[in-house]
């Protein structure tokens, strides 16, 4: 038998197999094409060598040789286009040795729509007490993201609130306020660390404090220790604290209407910043005749960088910025690109002719 007649024949076995292999996966319980690409995918993440018959076939010229990694961008948009079918390979990843693994695959799970995502909570949960902080912080992103369906993580949640690590204990709180876990242990621990000795773990135990125990904003009296600490922090001396607080206070909605004395004193504060996120949060919370007026002076007079801000902030808001449509318009025609890409993107979210403004600003 000549040597290309080998050669035919070792390619038709590598079909039938392949055929095979297909079937397999196909029928066989548990084996869903899909689940397969996901598991390859997290091997090729993992960056896992050629198997051993993979290997031989290669060095046989069989087949072509392995192409290279590619990005972790790439692996990471096949695996969320898969939904759920990649969660039970990603939460397995999570407990790979290597911390690299752990992090892809938990960042990979953050950005995965809720529903898709659940199936890996008690990974994530288990995730929370991974010695790379990369590992903790997406982990609780990931249960944030999850919401209310991934209530089981509570306990490991709680837990984290202790950690000696800052940011740990900060988007823990932030995802015991996104699952909406009510229990006596969660309000304890957070209610302990609005003395924490990190500002930004303050203010994310407050934050979830007022959503967990006033979610429809009913209460609006200031007496509770949570709004206390809120009104102590609009008052810092750090003007950045201040207006991360002002905003923080617009994205929580409803419950944190008690503040909104708060907010209107802060309109006056000495930092123009500051005084356009309490603006910003004040529309939000459904005042947008206090507001608005502050925003579209901020939009017109401040330092680009801030003029950017307050575009980006009312394309948040949406249709009730309507009233600074006239503002918007002359920002497409600001000397700073990123101020007029800001203002064509909140035009876009206010109004249906957006869009024509928004092409004119990308070509100016």
């Amino acid at each position: 038998m000549t040597r290309g007649r080998k050669r035919v024949i070792l390619r038709a076995m590598v079909v039938l197999v392949t055929v095979l292999v297909i079937i397999v996966l196909v029928f066989l319980p548990g084996g869903d094409p899909r689940q397969a690409k996901a598991r390859r995918l997290v091997a090729e993440l993992r960056g896992e060598p050629a198997g051993r018959v993979k290997q031989w076939l290669i060095d046989h010229r069989i087949i072509d040789r392995a192409p290279p990694r590619r990005s972790f961008f790439h692996i990471q948009w096949d695996l969320i286009k898969l939904g759920p079918w990649a969660t039970p390979a990603l939460a397995d990843a999570l407990a790979d040795k290597d911390s690299n693994v752990r992090y892809e695959a938990v960042l990979v799970l953050s950005n995965m729509r809720n529903d898709d995502a659940k199936a890996a909570t008690p990974a994530l949960a288990n995730a929370l007490a991974d010695t790379y902080a990369g590992v903790r912080r997406n982990a609780a992103v990931a249960l944030a993201r999850i919401g209310p369906q991934a209530i089981e993580a509570a306990p490991a949640l709680i837990q984290a609130m202790k950690h000696t690590d800052g940011i740990t204990r900060q988007y823990a709180a932030w995802a015991l306020r996104e699952i909406g876990a009510r229990s006596k242990e969660t309000i304890s621990v957070l209610v302990e660390s609005l003395e924490d000795k990190d500002i930004d773990v303050r203010l994310s135990a407050a934050l979830a404090l007022i959503k967990l125990e006033n979610p429809d904003g009913a209460e609006q009296g200031l007496t509770s220790k949570a709004f206390l600490a809120l009104i102590a922090q609009l008052e810092d001396e750090d003007a950045d604290h201040r207006g991360l607080v002002a905003g923080a206070l617009g994205k929580v909605g409803a419950p944190a209407k008690p503040m909104i004395p708060a907010l209107m004193e802060a309109l006056k504060d000495e930092d123009e910043r500051v005084r356009c996120d309490a603006a910003g949060a004040l529309v939000k919370l459904g005042l947008p005749d206090k507001g608005l007026p502050v925003l579209i002076a901020g939009l017109e007079d401040g330092p680009w960088l801030l003029r950017m801000q307050v575009a980006m902030t009312l394309a948040e808001i949406g249709v009730p910025a309507e009233p600074a449509i006239p503002a918007l318009r002359k920002a497409l025609n600001d000397k700073d690109e990123a101020v007029r890409r800001a203002a064509a993107g909140a035009l876009k979210r206010i109004q249906a002719d957006g869009s024509r403004c928004f092409d004119r600003a990308q070509h100016k």
